[in-house]
């Protein structure tokens, strides 16, 4: 990812120690990281406007976004940016300009 434009992922922070490691052993340097926080768990109900803010964020400086969480497309539904159920257009959907 050397010499790439910065890439976002907004994630579970529950999966935040894996994610870094990923980083560190790939050496993708241009991959920064936004973890929400873990304790959204427990207020399952908030992660889909958790989510939804933060990719408002980001588009402010990354060109593309990427969401990891165990329930993507599910979660995307619920941020409403999602039309269809093919992880194609998951995967245009979070990283839309």
């Amino acid at each position: 990812m050397d010499g790439e434009a910065p890439v976002l992922v907004i994630a579970c922070g529950a999966l935040a120690r894996e994610i870094v490691a990923l980083k560190q052993l790939n050496g993708w340097s241009a991959l920064d990281i936004q973890c929400l926080p873990p304790e959204l768990h427990n207020r399952p109900e908030r992660i889909p406007a958790a989510v939804h803010a933060a990719i408002v964020e980001g588009r402010a400086n990354y060109e593309r976004i990427f969401v990891a969480y165990a329930e993507t497309l599910r979660l995307m539904r619920q941020v409403g940016a999602l039309g269809s159920a093919n992880i194609d257009s998951a995967a245009r959907v979070c990283h839309a300009p």
